[in-house]
């Protein structure tokens, strides 16, 4: 069982290259890792940085993080046209 969230890419990535894995889909990072951290699931995926901040910021003081996919994102931010000097 693997926690990720909804309607991510490595969502569907894993459905289409691993389609014997047991997914469950969360709305949140901090979701997907109390669920590890319970028992409820073997591992959580989401972008490293996000992933680090959830565990410290939610002291999830049981959970490290053991790997990486092989999967590579692009970091992308998205900004309101109100902020434009950014």
């Amino acid at each position: 069982k693997i926690a990720v969230g909804k309607n991510y890419t490595v969502a569907k990535l894993i459905k289409k290259n691993y389609p014997n894995f047991k997914l469950i889909e969360v709305n949140s990072t901090k979701e997907a890792l109390k669920l590890v951290s319970n028992d409820k699931a073997f591992a959580a995926i989401d972008i490293m940085p996000v992933i680090v901040y959830n565990i410290n910021k939610y002291e999830f003081s049981n959970l490290k993080i053991s790997g990486k996919t092989s999967w590579n994102f692009k970091l992308r931010f998205m900004l309101s046209k109100n902020n434009t000097p950014l």
